[in-house]
């Protein structure tokens, strides 16, 4: 649920103990524990007092967006938070603990192998199709962008990915001839 000024963040997740995880142009990312079971998520943090009233319904209509995805390689969205006071919006995520995937690459001894190269790309793919089933494009894919979970979810791909290679065999090249002047 998108909850503008319903619930304050503060009554349903325990922020005092909260961890940085990361900053960015817009704002930062840290930990929260639900008070009701005291399961950790990603707190996105964004300042929305230089947002003009147009961006501001765009950044809750992608907020919307995204919280209607539920890919396992998608991460969830829960709800969010708007608090006019502090002019800030909290989006409530799943935790991905796992690091980003550039830091990965950069640190993994010997590179990334063909095969697990693979099996990431297969994984972008499959949520990249997955939306856009859905009518949703994402307009700014990046490894950059690409974080691993916590744990991998239970539940198989909600979407599974097109057919590898043409459904029927593809005909054969048509030989081209030399044109004689």
């Amino acid at each position: 649920d998108h909850q503008k000024d319903h619930a304050k963040i503060d009554e349903v997740y325990d922020t005092s103990q909260s961890i940085v995880l990361g900053k960015g142009a817009c704002g930062s990312v840290s930990t929260v524990r639900r008070k009701a079971d005291g399961e950790v998520f990603a707190c996105k943090t964004i300042a929305i007092e230089r947002l003009e009233d147009n961006d501001l319904e765009l950044l809750r209509n992608e907020i919307a967006i995204q919280r209607a995805l539920d890919h396992p390689n998608i991460v969830r969205i829960y709800e969010s938070f708007e608090d006019h006071r502090k002019r800030e919006m909290y989006i409530i995520m799943e935790m991905c603990t796992g690091g980003a995937l550039v830091s990965r690459m950069k640190t993994h001894r010997h590179g990334y192998g063909e095969k697990a190269a693979a099996t990431l790309v297969e994984k972008m793919l499959s949520a990249t199709f997955y939306c856009h089933q859905r009518g949703v494009v994402h307009r700014d894919i990046k490894c950059a962008r690409a974080h691993a979970p916590t744990r991998p979810r239970a539940r198989p791909p909600a979407a599974p990915l097109p057919p590898r290679g043409p459904r029927t065999p593809a005909p054969p090249p048509r030989r081209r001839r030399a044109h004689r002047p």
